[in-house]
């Protein structure tokens, strides 16, 4: 069987940075709301703090990033020490707590994901193993709602309070509403 590679078209392409900017959104309501103490919380059971699945969420999507368009990742943070992770190093997951540097490297690492993604859908295929760019970002956004929700469990569990729901949920609202308008 050939696997049919799919450009999406004009709209499909706005739709799909505009959901993806909606995604975006939420992270930065969740960031938003975080605190150096919210940091370390972690889900019950043991596992990743919230620090660590922020960095794991955006080293991943920069790990994709240098795939797709590697010039696109040079320079792109971390908020880990990578070099201790590719030595294998039990202290290379440190992962930064500070609120407001995550919320710094978590822009950057967006803006540099959606110029790759309308610069991508042109091309694509890309050296990706997804069928289509729209198919590489809803990737991109279920993996950030997975640690999202890790991220909600774990505040909730350790007694912190959550985001304000209207916050998490106005930028999807927004989203439906832009393609309706």
């Amino acid at each position: 069987m050939t696997t049919r590679w799919s450009h999406p078209d004009d709209d499909a392409l706005r739709d799909l940075l505009v959901t993806l900017d909606a995604s975006h959104q939420v992270d930065r309501a969740l960031l938003e709301h975080l605190t150096l103490e919210m940091m370390h919380a972690v889900v019950p059971g043991g596992g990743m703090s919230v620090a660590q699945h922020l960095a794991h969420l955006l080293g991943a999507t920069k790990t994709w990033l240098a795939r797709l368009a590697p010039d696109e990742a040079v320079g792109l943070p971390d908020l880990f020490d990578r070099d201790a992770a590719l030595e294998g190093r039990a202290d290379a997951f440190a992962a930064e707590t500070e609120p407001a540097r995550v919320s710094e490297v978590a822009e950057t690492i967006h803006d540099a994901l959606v110029r790759t993604v309308a610069d991508a859908a042109a091309v694509w295929p890309g050296a990706l193993p997804h069928r289509s760019i729209t198919q590489f970002v809803t990737h991109m956004m279920v993996h950030a709602a997975h640690h999202r929700g890790q991220i909600l469990l774990a505040l909730k569990a350790s007694g912190h309070p959550l985001p304000d729901e209207d916050a998490m949920w106005q930028p999807w609202k927004e989203a439906a509403g832009e393609r309706e308008g």
